[in-house]
Protein backbone atom coordinates (compact mmCIF):
# COMPACT_ATOMS: atom_id res chain seq x y z
CA UNK A 1 0.00 0.00 0.00
CA UNK A 2 2.86 2.35 0.79
CA UNK A 3 4.47 1.68 -2.59
CA UNK A 4 1.17 2.32 -4.36
CA UNK A 5 0.71 5.61 -2.52
CA UNK A 6 4.25 6.71 -3.38
CA UNK A 7 4.02 5.88 -7.07
CA UNK A 8 0.33 6.65 -7.69
CA UNK A 9 0.88 10.33 -8.72
CA UNK A 10 3.66 9.42 -11.15
CA UNK A 11 1.67 6.49 -12.50
CA UNK A 12 -1.47 8.57 -13.07
CA UNK A 13 0.55 11.08 -15.14
CA UNK A 14 2.27 8.48 -17.32
CA UNK A 15 1.47 7.98 -21.01
CA UNK A 16 0.76 4.31 -20.32
CA UNK A 17 -1.94 5.18 -17.79
CA UNK A 18 -3.44 7.77 -20.12
CA UNK A 19 -3.62 5.14 -22.86
CA UNK A 20 -5.44 2.75 -20.54
CA UNK A 21 -7.88 5.51 -19.62
CA UNK A 22 -8.66 6.20 -23.27
CA UNK A 23 -9.03 2.63 -24.53
CA UNK A 24 -12.32 0.80 -24.30
CA UNK A 25 -13.03 -2.61 -22.85
CA UNK A 26 -12.22 -5.64 -24.94
CA UNK A 27 -15.48 -7.34 -23.98
CA UNK A 28 -18.38 -7.42 -26.41
CA UNK A 29 -20.90 -4.57 -25.96
CA UNK A 30 -23.68 -7.14 -25.54
CA UNK A 31 -21.81 -8.69 -22.61
CA UNK A 32 -21.28 -5.32 -20.91
CA UNK A 33 -24.93 -4.38 -21.37
CA UNK A 34 -25.96 -7.71 -19.85
CA UNK A 35 -23.61 -7.36 -16.89
CA UNK A 36 -24.96 -3.91 -16.03
CA UNK A 37 -28.38 -5.32 -15.24
CA UNK A 38 -29.52 -5.52 -11.65
CA UNK A 39 -32.57 -7.62 -12.52
CA UNK A 40 -32.09 -10.56 -14.85
CA UNK A 41 -32.89 -14.24 -15.07
CA UNK A 42 -29.61 -15.19 -13.37
CA UNK A 43 -30.18 -12.82 -10.45
CA UNK A 44 -33.75 -14.13 -10.16
CA UNK A 45 -32.55 -17.74 -9.97
CA UNK A 46 -29.87 -16.79 -7.42
CA UNK A 47 -32.52 -14.99 -5.35
CA UNK A 48 -34.72 -18.08 -5.40
CA UNK A 49 -31.77 -20.16 -4.18
CA UNK A 50 -31.07 -17.71 -1.35
CA UNK A 51 -34.74 -17.60 -0.32
CA UNK A 52 -34.92 -21.39 -0.32
CA UNK A 53 -31.77 -21.54 1.85
CA UNK A 54 -33.21 -19.06 4.35
CA UNK A 55 -36.52 -20.94 4.50
CA UNK A 56 -34.65 -24.20 5.01
CA UNK A 57 -32.65 -22.72 7.88
CA UNK A 58 -35.77 -21.26 9.44
CA UNK A 59 -38.23 -24.14 9.02
CA UNK A 60 -36.11 -27.20 8.16
CA UNK A 61 -36.47 -28.78 11.59
CA UNK A 62 -40.24 -28.44 11.45
CA UNK A 63 -40.73 -29.63 7.87
CA UNK A 64 -38.33 -32.58 7.63
CA UNK A 65 -37.92 -35.61 9.85
CA UNK A 66 -34.56 -36.25 11.55
CA UNK A 67 -33.92 -39.10 9.12
CA UNK A 68 -34.60 -36.86 6.13
CA UNK A 69 -32.35 -34.12 7.54
CA UNK A 70 -29.57 -36.65 8.07
CA UNK A 71 -29.88 -37.79 4.44
CA UNK A 72 -29.93 -34.23 3.14
CA UNK A 73 -26.87 -33.11 5.06
CA UNK A 74 -24.64 -36.17 5.37
CA UNK A 75 -21.31 -36.44 3.57
CA UNK A 76 -22.06 -37.06 -0.13
CA UNK A 77 -25.73 -36.57 0.68
CA UNK A 78 -28.30 -34.60 -1.29
CA UNK A 79 -26.79 -31.18 -0.58
CA UNK A 80 -23.21 -32.13 -1.45
CA UNK A 81 -24.38 -34.15 -4.43
CA UNK A 82 -26.29 -31.19 -5.86
CA UNK A 83 -23.27 -28.94 -5.32
CA UNK A 84 -21.08 -31.36 -7.25
CA UNK A 85 -23.61 -31.59 -10.10
CA UNK A 86 -23.83 -27.79 -10.39
CA UNK A 87 -20.03 -27.51 -10.49
CA UNK A 88 -19.84 -30.23 -13.13
CA UNK A 89 -22.38 -28.41 -15.32
CA UNK A 90 -20.49 -25.12 -14.80
CA UNK A 91 -17.32 -26.91 -15.88
CA UNK A 92 -19.00 -28.23 -19.03
CA UNK A 93 -20.29 -24.76 -19.96
CA UNK A 94 -16.86 -23.23 -19.37
CA UNK A 95 -15.21 -25.85 -21.59
CA UNK A 96 -17.87 -25.24 -24.22
CA UNK A 97 -17.15 -21.50 -24.20
CA UNK A 98 -13.41 -22.20 -24.36
CA UNK A 99 -13.90 -24.48 -27.36
CA UNK A 100 -16.02 -21.94 -29.24
CA UNK A 101 -13.81 -18.97 -28.35
CA UNK A 102 -10.66 -20.75 -29.48
CA UNK A 103 -7.16 -19.46 -28.72
CA UNK A 104 -8.35 -16.13 -27.41
CA UNK A 105 -8.08 -14.65 -23.93
CA UNK A 106 -11.72 -15.54 -23.29
CA UNK A 107 -11.19 -19.08 -24.51
CA UNK A 108 -8.03 -19.68 -22.49
CA UNK A 109 -9.44 -18.24 -19.28
CA UNK A 110 -12.66 -20.24 -19.56
CA UNK A 111 -10.59 -23.34 -20.25
CA UNK A 112 -8.83 -22.68 -16.95
CA UNK A 113 -12.20 -22.19 -15.24
CA UNK A 114 -13.42 -25.47 -16.72
CA UNK A 115 -10.55 -27.33 -15.07
CA UNK A 116 -11.05 -25.36 -11.85
CA UNK A 117 -14.76 -26.18 -11.57
CA UNK A 118 -14.08 -29.82 -12.41
CA UNK A 119 -11.48 -29.97 -9.62
CA UNK A 120 -13.93 -28.32 -7.23
CA UNK A 121 -16.52 -30.93 -8.17
CA UNK A 122 -14.04 -33.70 -7.37
CA UNK A 123 -13.08 -32.05 -4.10
CA UNK A 124 -16.74 -31.71 -3.10
CA UNK A 125 -17.25 -35.48 -3.22
CA UNK A 126 -13.67 -36.31 -2.11
CA UNK A 127 -12.99 -37.70 -5.58
CA UNK A 128 -15.58 -40.43 -5.16
CA UNK A 129 -13.98 -41.89 -2.05
CA UNK A 130 -17.28 -42.95 -0.45
CA UNK A 131 -18.82 -44.01 -3.77
CA UNK A 132 -15.94 -46.36 -4.59
CA UNK A 133 -15.19 -47.20 -0.93
CA UNK A 134 -11.41 -46.75 -0.86
CA UNK A 135 -9.43 -45.77 2.22
CA UNK A 136 -7.56 -42.53 2.79
CA UNK A 137 -3.80 -43.04 2.25
CA UNK A 138 -1.77 -42.92 5.44
CA UNK A 139 0.18 -39.91 4.17
CA UNK A 140 -3.05 -37.88 4.11
CA UNK A 141 -4.60 -39.14 7.33
CA UNK A 142 -2.47 -36.93 9.52
CA UNK A 143 -2.89 -33.85 7.34
CA UNK A 144 -6.58 -33.95 6.40
CA UNK A 145 -8.83 -32.77 9.23
CA UNK A 146 -11.74 -34.90 7.96
CA UNK A 147 -9.62 -37.91 7.00
CA UNK A 148 -10.70 -37.66 3.35
CA UNK A 149 -9.03 -37.72 -0.04
CA UNK A 150 -9.11 -34.03 -0.89
CA UNK A 151 -6.94 -30.95 -0.70
CA UNK A 152 -9.29 -28.35 0.74
CA UNK A 153 -9.31 -30.01 4.18
CA UNK A 154 -5.53 -30.18 4.42
CA UNK A 155 -3.89 -28.32 7.31
CA UNK A 156 -7.17 -27.34 8.94
CA UNK A 157 -9.77 -25.19 7.22
CA UNK A 158 -7.46 -22.55 5.78
CA UNK A 159 -8.56 -23.39 2.23
CA UNK A 160 -12.20 -22.84 3.19
CA UNK A 161 -11.34 -19.34 4.38
CA UNK A 162 -9.38 -18.69 1.19
CA UNK A 163 -12.36 -19.87 -0.86
CA UNK A 164 -14.68 -17.43 0.93
CA UNK A 165 -12.21 -14.60 0.32
CA UNK A 166 -11.74 -15.43 -3.37
CA UNK A 167 -15.50 -15.84 -3.86
CA UNK A 168 -16.05 -12.39 -2.35
CA UNK A 169 -13.29 -10.78 -4.42
CA UNK A 170 -14.48 -12.32 -7.69
CA UNK A 171 -18.18 -11.80 -7.05
CA UNK A 172 -18.18 -8.37 -5.40
CA UNK A 173 -14.86 -6.52 -5.59
CA UNK A 174 -13.91 -7.20 -9.22
CA UNK A 175 -17.26 -6.00 -10.67
CA UNK A 176 -16.93 -2.76 -8.68
CA UNK A 177 -13.37 -2.29 -9.97
CA UNK A 178 -14.48 -3.04 -13.52
CA UNK A 179 -17.18 -0.38 -13.60
CA UNK A 180 -15.35 2.26 -11.53
CA UNK A 181 -11.72 2.04 -12.71
CA UNK A 182 -11.09 2.11 -16.45
CA UNK A 183 -7.50 0.72 -16.33
CA UNK A 184 -8.76 -2.39 -14.54
CA UNK A 185 -11.59 -2.66 -17.07
CA UNK A 186 -8.97 -2.72 -19.82
CA UNK A 187 -6.85 -5.32 -18.02
CA UNK A 188 -9.70 -7.63 -17.03
CA UNK A 189 -11.19 -7.67 -20.52
CA UNK A 190 -7.77 -8.38 -22.06
CA UNK A 191 -7.18 -11.45 -19.92
CA UNK A 192 -10.75 -12.69 -20.49
CA UNK A 193 -11.76 -12.86 -16.82
CA UNK A 194 -15.59 -13.02 -16.63
CA UNK A 195 -17.57 -11.33 -13.89
CA UNK A 196 -21.08 -11.57 -12.49
CA UNK A 197 -23.82 -9.17 -13.50
CA UNK A 198 -24.72 -6.53 -10.94
CA UNK A 199 -27.72 -8.52 -9.74
CA UNK A 200 -25.69 -11.72 -9.44
CA UNK A 201 -22.94 -9.78 -7.65
CA UNK A 202 -25.48 -8.71 -5.00
CA UNK A 203 -26.51 -12.35 -4.63
CA UNK A 204 -22.86 -13.41 -4.26
CA UNK A 205 -22.42 -10.81 -1.51
CA UNK A 206 -25.40 -12.32 0.34
CA UNK A 207 -23.94 -15.81 -0.15
CA UNK A 208 -20.66 -14.59 1.37
CA UNK A 209 -22.62 -13.41 4.42
CA UNK A 210 -24.04 -16.92 4.87
CA UNK A 211 -21.87 -17.52 7.94
CA UNK A 212 -22.84 -19.56 10.99
CA UNK A 213 -22.29 -16.58 13.30
CA UNK A 214 -24.99 -14.69 11.39
CA UNK A 215 -27.39 -17.44 10.38
CA UNK A 216 -27.51 -18.98 13.87
CA UNK A 217 -28.29 -15.61 15.42
CA UNK A 218 -30.82 -14.24 12.91
CA UNK A 219 -32.36 -17.24 11.13
CA UNK A 220 -31.90 -20.45 13.10
CA UNK A 221 -30.16 -23.80 13.00
CA UNK A 222 -31.00 -27.10 11.33
CA UNK A 223 -30.15 -30.55 12.65
CA UNK A 224 -27.12 -32.19 11.03
CA UNK A 225 -26.47 -29.13 8.83
CA UNK A 226 -23.14 -27.32 8.61
CA UNK A 227 -23.81 -23.87 7.17
CA UNK A 228 -20.59 -24.01 5.09
CA UNK A 229 -22.13 -26.90 3.12
CA UNK A 230 -25.18 -24.77 2.34
CA UNK A 231 -22.93 -21.86 1.39
CA UNK A 232 -20.93 -24.12 -0.93
CA UNK A 233 -24.15 -25.18 -2.66
CA UNK A 234 -25.14 -21.54 -3.22
CA UNK A 235 -21.62 -20.75 -4.42
CA UNK A 236 -21.80 -23.58 -6.96
CA UNK A 237 -25.15 -22.20 -8.16
CA UNK A 238 -23.59 -18.74 -8.60
CA UNK A 239 -20.67 -20.19 -10.57
CA UNK A 240 -23.10 -21.96 -12.88
CA UNK A 241 -25.10 -18.76 -13.38
CA UNK A 242 -21.94 -16.77 -14.07
CA UNK A 243 -20.89 -19.26 -16.73
CA UNK A 244 -24.33 -18.98 -18.32
CA UNK A 245 -23.78 -15.22 -18.49
CA UNK A 246 -20.37 -15.77 -20.08
CA UNK A 247 -22.02 -17.11 -23.22
CA UNK A 248 -22.61 -13.46 -24.19
CA UNK A 249 -18.84 -13.14 -24.59
CA UNK A 250 -19.02 -15.30 -27.71
CA UNK A 251 -19.69 -13.56 -31.04
CA UNK A 252 -23.14 -14.10 -32.45
CA UNK A 253 -23.80 -15.71 -35.80
CA UNK A 254 -24.70 -12.29 -37.18
CA UNK A 255 -21.34 -10.87 -36.11
CA UNK A 256 -19.51 -13.83 -37.62
CA UNK A 257 -21.42 -13.41 -40.86
CA UNK A 258 -20.61 -9.69 -40.95
CA UNK A 259 -16.92 -10.44 -40.57
CA UNK A 260 -17.05 -13.02 -43.36
CA UNK A 261 -18.72 -10.52 -45.70
CA UNK A 262 -16.06 -7.86 -45.16
CA UNK A 263 -13.58 -7.63 -48.07
CA UNK A 264 -10.08 -8.83 -47.39
CA UNK A 265 -7.42 -6.14 -47.06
Amino acid sequence: MAVLVLFAPRLSQSAWYAQLQSENSGFAPAYEAQQRRLFSMTSFVALIGLCAAVLYLRYGNAVFTPAALAELNREDGVLEGLSAILLLIASAIAFGIAYRAGWTAVGLFHGFLGFLFFAMCGEEISWGQRFFDYATPEALQGLNVQNEVNLHNMFGYVFDHMFILCFFLWGCVLPAMYWLWRPWRWFQSRIGLPMPSLGLAVAMLLVTLMQEQLTDAFIGTVQALRVPELREFLSALCFLLMMSESRALLPTRFENASKDMQPAE
